[in-house]
């Protein structure tokens, strides 16, 4: 198994630690992913098993065809954090001859909540089924005791043995995003189809998703309404296809104060 994800993220610390450890697998750690360093290992200790996020797959796939650098021993490969589009799907499937699927799940969920089966029954666009002993409800987000009519659009809801108990000496957003019942505010918006397969469909939240991590529109508003001549800014996320890192436009990187994180500063193209 690889493990390229950072372990101060729930995701890298379960997929790339703690199930490598239950499993008794052989764990090769990278100190941060680096496409070169993953290339260089694949021939000396080859992977079966790689957990990321979809620029890495599509990173490592389009710098091995360059190198005509084989990927067939890896297997399983598993993506979360954020949307995995078809297209790296294809291209990774056909580079690896295995299989890549998406799961869902948030640190509230320890973080695992539902998944795709490893499998000529898996869905791709969809983020799979609910785990075991895991329930789920689609629900109306201004009226959470109200579940919406199968397939239609709602928030989702998850109980189960995962779910966190609270956030810590946080009473108020604890009991906002706790039910009764046990029942789990996660602030997506999904739908549900006949096979129980869950698609997500769009965050209430605000969070922009990049590269895995989230960034908050606010964080980076609150400091390009200082530069010199903004009167006004809102921040929204755009898709850039297979895009894992970029350079920021030369104003952000000379003003940014040191208080915003690097994955926060705008990338070029920022009007």
């Amino acid at each position: 198994m690889y493990a390229v994800l950072p372990m101060f993220h729930a995701y890298g610390l379960t997929l790339c630690m703690t199930f490598a450890l239950s499993i008794g697998a052989k764990l090769v750690l990278f100190p941060k992913f680096d496409v070169d360093l993953v290339l260089k290992a694949l021939k000396k200790s080859p992977a079966t098993f790689l957990p990321a996020v979809p620029p890495i797959y599509d990173r490592i796939a389009a710098a091995a065809a360059e190198r005509g650098i084989g990927l067939k021993s890896i297997r399983f490969s598993i993506s979360g954090a954020m949307n995995l589009p078809a297209a790296t799907v294809e291209t990774w499937e056909k580079a690896t001859g295995g299989h890549l699927i998406e799961g869902y799940g948030l640190t509230e969920t320890s973080p695992i909540a539902i998944g795709n089966p490893f499998g000529t029954s898996r869905k791709p666009g969809t983020v799979g089924v609910p785990f075991p002993l895991t329930d789920i409800r689609v629900v109306d987000p201004k009226n959470t005791a109200l579940d919406v009519a199968p397939g239609e659009e709602g928030e989702l809801l998850i109980r189960g043995p995962q779910v966190f108990s609270g956030y810590w000496n946080r009473p108020d957003e604890t009991e906002e995003a706790l039910l009764d019942g046990g029942w789990f505010r996660t602030g997506d918006i999904v739908s549900v189809d006949n096979d129980y397969f869950v698609t997500i469909r769009d965050r209430i939240k605000e969070l922009i998703i990049t590269g895995g991590f989230n960034v908050s529109p606010s964080e980076v508003e609150d400091v390009i309404a200082t530069f010199p001549g903004v009167s006004d800014v809102s921040v929204v996320g755009l898709p850039r296809p297979g895009a894992a890192r970029t350079s920021s436009p030369p104003w952000c990187r000379s003003w940014a104060p040191p208080s915003i994180r690097t994955r926060s500063w705008p990338s070029p193209g920022s009007t």
